[in-house]
C-alpha cells in the first residue's frame, strides 16, 4: 500500500465520515484505478480504490478503504 501514497496518486484532502452517523475527521485522500469484472457485469470496468488516512483526537491512525467506479470530471 505503502506504494500508491504518493504525490501522484493523492487526490485531496477532505472530511471523512469514520462510520454511520459520525465523527468525522479530517483525511487525506489516495486513490488507484485498476480493471476489475464485478460479480454481476458482463464487461471489465474501470473502478478506483481510494485510501483515506486521518489522525484521530487520541493520534490514532485511521484508514478508510472504498472502492467505486471513477467519478465524472
Amino acid at each position: 500500500m505503502r506504494t500508491y501514497l504518493n504525490s501522484r496518486n493523492y487526490k485531496c484532502s477532505e472530511w471523512c465520515e469514520q462510520k454511520p452517523e459520525g465523527p468525522w475527521a479530517a483525511c487525506d485522500v489516495y486513490f488507484v484505478r485498476h480493471k476489475e469484472k464485478p460479480k454481476h457485469a458482463n464487461n471489465e470496468m474501470i473502478m478506483e480504490t481510494y485510501i483515506k488516512l486521518a489522525i484521530n483526537k487520541l493520534g490514532t491512525v485511521i484508514l478508510l478503504i472504498s472502492f467505486h467506479p471513477p467519478e465524472d470530471k
